[in-house]
């Protein structure tokens, strides 16, 4: 279906709504989630005078769904990403960019996720303003995605990347944390190519996030983060390709 209009929910709605999902949940186990009453209309409001194709957002949203089934919360983070990625690529501009449809999606179609990713902490979904953005469970994925995102690179080569790896540390979290706190949160990070450099330095040779000692993987994820960040105070990484800043970040592992 055609809607006029895109869905938003605004910040004061996304809280009040999150708290009757929060009270509708009680001790409900995971396994039962979809017994939340879905349909909360009045909490919606369609904003703009242009088309938007809801169907194709509920199908992105059922087929992630799908998808998700079974796997680990770092997995489905990681898998979300891709779903991030067809929703930049898929809808206007100004939708994606409008935070209220954000809040929407965490609280109608990908509530479920968001539910389990964040225990529905107003924080992790807009229910507090539009503070604390890089935090927003779907809106970490989202700049995941942009980030990493190579153009004209339908099968998202840095999500297989990082899927990969994430199997090789054990399924343990330390990538997707990695990712989070460097990629997804870093001033440096807004330029792609530094990025997906940053990527390729970590994993080449012996990955810096699979050292099998939580306190060594520390020590060296944060050494390593604080030196490009360092370099970042001191290099315009704008001006140099991918390839260059994958060997300065190599030689300042």
């Amino acid at each position: 279906m055609t809607n006029l209009g895109y869905p938003t929910v605004s910040s004061k709605s996304a809280l009040e709504l999150g708290e009757l999902y929060r009270e509708e949940l009680g001790d409900l186990p995971p396994r039962r989630l979809n017994e939340i009453p879905g349909s909360r209309e009045e909490y919606v409001k369609n904003k703009g005078s242009g088309l938007f194709d809801n169907d194709r957002l509920e199908t992105l949203a059922s087929e992630f769904d799908r998808d998700r089934r079974g796997l680990a919360i770092d997995e489905q983070q990681l898998l979300f990403t891709r779903t991030a990625r067809r929703i930049i690529d898929e809808f206007p501009i100004e939708v994606v960019q409008d935070l209220d449809f954000w809040r929407y999606l965490a609280l109608f179609p990908f509530r479920n996720f968001v539910i389990i990713a964040s225990k529905l902490k107003p924080s992790k979904y807009g229910g507090y303003g539009d503070v604390s953005v890089d935090r927003w469970t779907l809106i970490e994925s989202l700049r995941w995605a942009d980030r990493l995102a190579l153009e004209g690179d339908p099968d998202d080569e840095y999500v297989d990347k990082l899927s990969v790896e994430h199997q090789n540390a054990g399924r343990s979290g330390r990538v997707r944390d990695m990712v989070i706190s460097t990629v997804v949160r870093r001033k440096w990070s807004r330029t792609s190519a530094a990025a997906r450099a940053f990527i390729d330095a970590a994993v080449v040779s012996e990955p810096i996030f699979d050292t099998g000692n939580s306190s060594e993987e520390r020590k060296l994820t944060v050494g390593f983060n604080g030196r490009v960040a360092r370099l970042a105070n001191n290099v315009l990484f704008d001006v140099l390709d991918q390839d260059e800043l994958t060997e300065l970040f190599i030689e300042n592992r």
